[in-house]
């Protein structure tokens, strides 16, 4: 048995999930909790044959987690892959157990904290480190980083929303944006309010036909709607609600001249450019390990931060230069499909529930 240990399974890794059965078998189960150290975050239905759903026990306000149900699987598997997560006190137990009866560690997650590299937090996330003996990480460079850090194999599955066969079949396609595009959480540390505002400082600017879609949910929903009613905006802004089906998506990516990430980015960021679309970025955030992804003038425009009126000029700027961000979808697409794609992040994890080597 693969056993792959998660405390929730994201409703956006189920394309990943669905390729490492594909690859695996009924050999691999999913052990997943319901709810998350974070709030907002949509979660998939545990309705597949792989998933088998455990129970997570919050302690200290949330701050660290127990999951019952999983430790015997885990540390009995041929191949089991832990979250790279300190909170969750589980994983410790397994993984001392696992290194004392000489079977391999694999742990994958976020090579630092959300507070990065040197944050206070990272001694204890280096302890759990030094425990694995093979480390996954989400992105290349995460894993150039962290390689002289630690004694162990570390190898990137970067993190992927689509199959490269999804992203093919947008290559070529004309659009005729008319509209900027937000998809996510609607949480504080995106910052949703921010776009709404300097949209409408844009407005003036702007064709009469241009629209702003904010796609997703969250507690902020119902202040943000007051928020485009009191600034005059409420006709020109769509809120359709959470949309995460591939085709759902891509009709508003094909409305949309860039994306925006008034925020922190995550990844909405390789979401955008899967279908050949810019974003623009707020520059000084605590992005996810996914702006790597993001180049300036290649696939990416960035602001600056907390500005309502660097973002309404970068996204007047953006409209009146369509035509040049238009000829570039191919170029931004296919970047993304050769470095993000569910296959190559599949492959990845596939090999690492296989990994026999020891330090």
């Amino acid at each position: 048995m693969y056993c792959l240990q998660l405390i929730s399974a994201a409703d956006y890794r189920m394309p990943v999930f669905n390729a490492l059965y594909e690859r695996l078998g009924p050999k691999l189960k999913i052990y997943t909790g319901t709810g998350s150290f974070e709030d907002g975050i949509k979660e998939a239905k545990l309705d597949r044959p792989y998933f088998v759903e455990i129970e997570n026990v919050y302690h200290a306000g949330k701050r660290f987690c127990i999951q019952k149900g999983v430790y015997h699987a885990a540390v009995a598997a041929e191949g089991t892959i832990l979250s790279l997560n300190p909170r969750t006190l589980t994983n410790w137990l397994i993984a001392k157990k696992r290194r004392s009866m000489g079977k391999p560690v694999v742990m994958w997650g976020h090579a630092w904290p959300r507070e990065g590299k040197g944050a206070k937090s990272d001694a204890i996330r280096q302890k759990m480190r030094n425990m694995a003996d093979l480390l996954v990480t989400y992105t290349e460079s995460q894993a150039a980083e962290l390689a002289p850090m630690v004694k162990v194999p570390v190898v990137a599955a970067p993190n992927a929303l689509y199959t490269k066969q999804q992203m093919e079949s947008s290559l070529g396609v004309k659009r005729s944006p008319n509209g900027f595009l937000y998809t996510g959480r609607f949480v504080e540390t995106k910052k949703p309010a921010v776009l709404i505002r300097a949209f409408a400082k844009a407005v003036p600017q702007l064709p009469t036909t241009t629209r702003l879609f904010m796609v997703g949910d969250g507690p902020l929903k119902s202040s943000l709607i007051q928020e485009a009613e009191s600034l005059g905006i409420k006709d020109r802004v769509d809120f359709p609600g959470w949309v995460s089906d591939f085709e759902g998506l891509r009709k508003f990516y094909m409305q949309s001249v860039t994306s925006v990430s008034p925020g922190y980015m995550g990844l909405s960021g390789t979401q955008s450019f899967a279908f050949g679309v810019p974003m623009l970025i707020s520059r000084d955030e605590p992005h996810a390990p996914e702006i790597e992804a993001a180049e300036e003038g290649k696939n990416a425009v960035f602001f600056e931060t907390d500005s309502e009126e660097a973002l309404a000029a970068a996204m007047v700027s953006a409209m009146q230069e369509q035509g040049q961000w238009l000829a570039k979808s191919d170029e931004i697409l296919n970047d993304c499909m050769e470095r993000y794609s569910v296959d190559v992040m599949a492959d990845r994890l596939a090999s690492a529930f296989q990994f026999r080597g020891r330090p």
